[in-house]
């Protein structure tokens, strides 16, 4: 358990969720509860720039186009980097290549942002741009579904070797729910 405790794959797990349940508005008690959480080795997040990390996502199904950006929580300042222009790239996560990987990437379900991924269906692609290359990704069988800002089931496939990409927004009255989708990747090509 101490080794689990101590792996680089609890602060991912801690951060993940701490982008959930709060990212969107999740209740005080939460972010209370988070923000409280004893992280081992654990830094606060820089948004400095991350080799090869996602500039862009394109969506032709759900006519998505979007910027990316680096994004996630700021330990001093408790909160969530957001953006009403772009996506952000949750640089707690790792950036997905061809042999492995989980990438997070969340924005507001706004026009111009991931309004319209609710729409997705199993085996829509996703194109995720970095500065090196194209990745293309099919949205997996069970296509996206809602969630509660405190539900990590998602997290349960960060650190498999499966290269997959993770998109959220918020969903729902008052943007009390979470809309998950997941998408694994078919394809890489060189730009």
């Amino acid at each position: 358990m101490q080794d689990y405790l101590h792996s680089k794959v609890w602060w991912q797990i801690a951060l993940i969720y701490a982008v959930i349940a709060m990212l969107f508005g999740a209740s005080t008690l939460i972010q209370q509860q988070v923000s409280a959480v004893n992280l081992p080795n654990a830094q606060p997040i820089k948004l400095a720039t991350v080799v090869d990390a996602p500039t862009r996502v394109i969506i032709p199904s759900a006519d998505v186009d979007v910027v990316v950006q680096p994004g996630g929580y700021d330990r001093e300042a408790m909160r969530w980097f957001e953006s009403e222009t772009s996506a952000l790239f949750a640089t707690s996560t790792q950036v997905a290549d061809i042999a492995h990987n989980t990438t997070l990437i969340y924005a507001h379900d706004r026009p111009g942002l991931f309004t319209g991924i609710q729409n997705l269906k199993s085996g829509d692609e996703i194109l995720v741009y970095t500065s090196k290359t194209m990745q293309v990704y099919a949205v997996s069988e069970e296509g996206g579904r809602v969630v509660l800002p405190t539900d990590v089931s998602v997290l349960e496939t960060l650190g498999k070797t499966i290269p997959q990409i993770i998109l959220l927004t918020c969903e729902g009255l008052m943007s009390d729910k979470r809309f998950v989708v997941q998408a694994v990747m078919s394809q890489e090509r060189a730009l």
